[in-house]
């Protein structure tokens, strides 16, 4: 299994390159800093960082005096950070690397294009996405629902459709949560291989995932 995530490195500077006024997931809140995007390699024996690419935002790709200062590459141009995430998957695929599942957060989940990249290989893939992210659903009677993730709920799903899950072993046990699936109209068909999943937490059901 592949992941993709991100992380923040906390900077006081304005030096450093790609530092700016950003998201850092280290503190959890915009922050001056860096940001890296790493890909890490899971199997059952444990997991591995393979790769990283640092985040460049647009700004620093067009101030040449800025690039020159930090010694930036005139080959580096802008990249999202999803077209970064592709190109670690590519290079692991060329180094033949055994891939079977590429999972990622709303950042990379949210990017069609990586979505389509990852099918066109092969990959099974569990990508999370945003709360306004539009999908189109299959309900329980056939029909088809064009919606907004967050309104599927109350729109589509009834208490019934909830079930108790485990998510993962914690250190009390089972971390029990409720999950619901749908089917996903794409490609024109539902296909039985596409799946809107969704968890909320049994203490906090606003809690979504």
């Amino acid at each position: 299994m592949l992941v993709l995530d991100e992380s923040g490195f906390p900077k006081r500077g304005s030096h450093s390159a790609g530092v700016q006024k950003q998201y850092c997931g280290a503190t959890g809140q915009v922050d001056n800093c860096q940001v890296g995007v790493f890909l890490s390699s899971v199997t059952t024996a444990g997991h591995a960082l393979i790769d990283r690419e640092l985040y460049l935002p647009e700004d620093w790709c067009t101030d040449a005096a800025r690039r020159q200062a930090v010694h930036i590459p005139q080959t580096v141009c802008f990249q999202t950070k999803p077209e970064l995430a592709k190109l670690m998957v590519q290079r692991a695929q060329c180094a033949s690397l055994p891939i079977s599942w590429v999972v990622a957060d709303t950042v990379y989940g949210h990017s069609t294009d990586l979505r389509v990249f990852l099918e066109a290989q092969g990959f099974s893939y569990a990508l999370a996405v945003p709360a306004n992210e539009v999908v189109c659903i299959q309900t329980a009677q056939g029909a088809y629902r064009l919606a907004e993730v967050a309104s599927i709920e109350q729109q589509v799903l009834n208490p019934q459709d909830w079930q108790r899950l485990s998510m993962s072993q914690g250190t009390k046990g089972e971390r029990l949560c409720g999950w619901a699936i749908l089917p996903q109209f794409l490609h024109g068909t539902v296909d039985g291989c596409h799946w809107l999943v969704m968890r909320r937490c049994l203490d906090a059901p606003y809690e979504k995932a």
